[in-house]
């Protein structure tokens, strides 16, 4: 029987507190969702910084003002004012906040919260020492594995999978991951400086399955997407620290050494796209 989850934020399953103000923090359905709660004379720098161990917040945040309104101001000297009703998507630069006027500020963040204020104490938290660092695990090879090119959105991507340890790799269990991953590819797939390639990998890790996406845009950049679904559970999009690894590290640089010697040696001319999709990183 499958049933539906309930949960409130005046029951979070965790509440990081600091001067002035509270994040909560809801689990729910394989993401993260946060309540930020700010009193007037809040600002990030000097109420979550010394916590965080940071100046700026360095987080990305994708969420919803509910009541207040703050700004945002980026080293370059631009600000963004969040107000009532607003829905806001904060890059991953560098950024400081604070809260405008005197009313309290609410807002829902549902990209970011699992690393945001993370250095903070929960609430109900017992003081106990630090475990010890945990021993990283050895490094071995992971079976890489070309499975061709697959065309999406007018992308033509090159596929791979790479797995942990001896299981074969279940592609089906990817294909949720991928399908949230191509509705990130821009349009149209063709245009100046982007010419509609570049390649998508299916990771069954350790402990985490990953899907890794990347297209070749403005002649030699590399926009990354990196989805993750743990312990079989939802795809999100990737949050905190989570990234690509050592092994991804590897498709990624034959990439590169593909797309520069073809696509871009040849200044992108005809024929050239199609010698990068005949090459691949691994046999």
């Amino acid at each position: 029987m499958i049933d539906a989850i309930l949960k409130r934020f005046e029951a979070p399953d965790e509440t990081r507190r600091f001067e002035k103000g509270k994040f909560e923090i809801v689990r729910l359905g394989g993401l993260t969702i946060g309540r930020a709660t700010y009193e007037p004379g809040w600002r990030w720098s000097a109420h979550v910084g010394p916590q965080a161990g940071t100046k700026l917040c360095p987080l990305e945040h994708v969420g919803m003002v509910v009541s207040g309104a703050a700004t945002v101001e980026f080293e370059d000297g631009r600000t963004v004012t969040l107000a009532a009703g607003s829905l806001f998507h904060v890059p991953a630069i560098p950024h400081d906040s604070r809260v405008v006027g005197d009313a309290p500020y609410v807002s829902l963040h549902f990209l970011g919260g699992e690393s945001y204020a993370a250095a903070a104490t929960p609430a109900d938290a017992e003081s106990s020492p630090p475990a010890p660092p945990k021993p990283f695990e050895p490094y071995h090879p992971r079976a890489t594995r070309f499975t061709g090119v697959r065309t999406e959105r007018g992308f033509h991507l090159k596929t791979y999978t790479i797995a942990y340890g001896d299981r074969p790799v279940d592609a089906a269990r990817f294909e949720a991951g991928l399908a949230l991953a191509f509705r990130t590819l821009p349009s149209p797939a063709r245009a100046p400086g982007r010419c509609g390639a570049g390649f998508a990998i299916s990771h069954q890790g350790r402990g985490a399955d990953y899907v890794v996406l990347a297209w070749w845009d403005r002649e030699n950049e590399l926009p990354l997407r990196v989805f993750v679904s743990v312990g079989g559970g939802a795809w999100r999009p990737a949050q905190g620290s989570e990234s690509v690894c050592v092994w991804d590290l590897d498709v990624i640089r034959a990439e590169r050494e593909s797309y520069v010697a073809t696509v871009l040696a040849g200044g992108g001319g005809p024929g050239a796209l199609e010698t990068y999709l005949s090459r691949h990183a691994v046999t």
